[in-house]
């Protein structure tokens, strides 16, 4: 692929500082028993059953490493089965849970453990934990720090398997506009640095690289350094796209994550971010499942608020407890505003994966109107894929997949930067998702 950046886009401004805020509990939680991208959970509760905080209610195929177990974030009622739509707008089976209480607050010291860390534990406790990384794609952390086995020919009896050799820890927000993983970075939260240990003994990785902001005065990650064959990097967090995964990893060790799988395990790099360590953490010190996620609510006035949610609670309740209405023709983004999704529902639940949400008034929509290519080549310039993000977006348009496939569209990271330049304001990133996911589609029936 040959990753490469051409130019970048930067931050108009200064970042303003993100504040803290509470999110009460709704009335109802929507609990999707998918949230990540492997096979959905088998729901293991009756409606009218009571459940208490952390019971099991989903459970995750035995034969599926992608998959990952759901939690009750808290003690209440299932009340309803209801479909939902989900990050991306697809619809999802949810549980509906009537709260009878908040959850239990985390920590904030921790005893000291004199104990060696015992690696089948620790791999047992993420697991059953459901501990998942954010984004459209991602997957469990039990399934990350297994590594990477090969594909073989069906004679050979057994696949070779490539060892993790670096562990990329990154303090950097993918996107300038979020700001929770740059705030667990300043936070030092105690649970941080035990589930940074955690993830350190499950990879079994030489070495250990944390990447922070050089933006954003992170004194809490001193603590995370403190053990051996562990170093610290930093990028410019307001130049985009230096906190995408792919960037990163290349920026750490030179190598490229090959696509279209998108595993850092291939190249021998276990690549997760803080809010995964914290809640690794939270699963070996604690006992506890991942019930909640850290979030970023962005208003049209560019204030930053950083919140803990509990998992299921539905978006227009975050935003309604912030004051942030949206208007009629404003939209609302779950994830940054280059490589985020429009939410169409208000009822849309927070899940695992989501890590960002931003309220646009009406005139600061762009619109995006189907004008054809105009062969400008900007796209060209500032793809750090090196592809012909144009020439794909016209074989996406008109529904020739495999020719997009066969001209680099794996490739692609969906970085938006295609469609940021673009003078005909052409989506292109919507282009590129429908293709892949037709095609993906295609091959799974």
């Amino acid at each position: 692929m040959n990753l490469f950046l051409r130019r970048s886009v930067r931050l108009a401004g200064p970042r303003q500082t993100p504040t803290l805020a509470e999110i009460p509990l709704p009335s109802h939680l929507f609990i999707p028993l998918k949230q990540h991208s492997g096979p959905e959970t088998e729901p293991i509760v009756e409606i009218g059953q009571e459940v208490s905080e952390g019971q099991l209610i989903g459970r995750a195929p035995l034969d599926q490493p992608d998959s990952a177990p759901v939690h009750a974030p808290c003690s209440g009622k299932v009340v309803e089965i209801v479909n939902k739509p989900l990050i991306g707008g697809k619809m999802g089976l949810c549980l509906v849970i009537q709260p009878s209480g908040p959850p239990i607050p985390l920590p904030l010291e921790l005893e000291q453990s004199h104990h060696e860390p015992d690696r089948k534990h620790l791999f047992k406790a993420v697991q059953e934990a459901g501990v998942v990384a954010a984004g459209v794609r991602a997957l469990p952390l039990s399934r990350d720090v297994t590594p990477y086995q090969q594909a073989v020919d069906e004679e050979e009896a057994e696949a070779p398997v490539k060892s993790i050799y670096t562990l990329v820890v990154s303090a950097v927000d993918g996107e300038p506009v979020l700001a929770h993983q740059a705030y667990l970075a300043q936070a030092n939260h105690p649970l941080l640095g035990v589930g940074l240990n955690a993830i350190q003994v499950l990879s079994s990785a030489a070495r250990t690289v944390v990447v922070g902001d050089r933006q954003t005065d992170a004194k809490g990650l001193s603590d995370l350094l403190r053990f051996g064959h562990r170093s610290f990097t930093n990028v410019d967090g307001d130049l985009y796209p230096n906190g995408l995964k792919q960037v990163l990893v290349k920026t750490v060790t030179g190598d490229e994550i090959p696509q279209p799988l998108d595993d850092p395990r291939e190249v021998g790099v276990l690549f997760v971010r803080l809010e995964e360590a914290f809640w690794a953490g939270v699963a070996v010190a604690t006992g506890r499942p991942q019930f909640g996620k850290w979030l970023t609510v962005t208003g049209p006035d560019g204030q930053r608020r950083i919140a803990m949610v509990c998992l299921g609670t539905p978006v227009g309740h975050i935003l309604e407890s912030l004051g942030l209405s949206p208007a009629e023709g404003g939209k609302v983004i779950i994830g940054g505003l280059l490589t985020g999704h429009t939410v169409y529902d208000l009822e849309t639940p927070i899940t695992k994966q989501m890590g960002g949400l931003i309220v646009l008034r009406p005139d600061q929509v762009k619109k995006f109107e189907p004008l054809p290519c105009i062969n400008c080549g900007l796209c060209v310039q500032v793809c750090p894929s090196r592809i012909v993000p144009g020439q794909l977006s016209k074989y996406c348009e008109y529904g020739r997949f495999e020719e997009a496939e066969a001209h680099d569209l794996a490739l692609c990271i969906e970085c938006g930067l295609c469609a940021y330049v673009c003078p005909a304001k052409r989506p292109m990133i919507h282009f590129f998702r429908h293709a892949k996911e037709e095609l993906m589609a295609g091959r799974a029936a």
